[in-house]
């Protein structure tokens, strides 16, 4: 991925305004998952509408998990069928 000039000079700013590190590399970190998800849906970034950033909110949630990998929910508790 080849930086993006308006988020570069973004991430520029916050530091000559000097922001912590840690804050520009938060935002950093979350500019890239929003770029990510943007070119995930073929979406240039100067025509989001409100129902991308309710989809980015929703894909935000997923868990991340290894393809074909399932996972339980920790409020699932298995249990063995009852034999009678």
């Amino acid at each position: 991925m080849a930086p993006i000039a308006p988020i570069e000079r973004y991430l520029a700013y916050l530091t000559d305004i000097e922001r912590s590190p840690n804050t520009v590399k938060a935002y950093a970190h979350d500019l890239k998952d929003w770029v990510s998800f943007l070119t995930g849906r073929d979406v240039d970034w100067q025509e989001v509408r409100l129902e991308d950033i309710g989809d980015l909110v929703a894909w935000l949630r997923l868990p991340l998990l290894p393809v074909g990998q399932v996972t339980a929910l920790p409020s699932f508790q298995q249990t063995a069928p009852n034999r009678r």
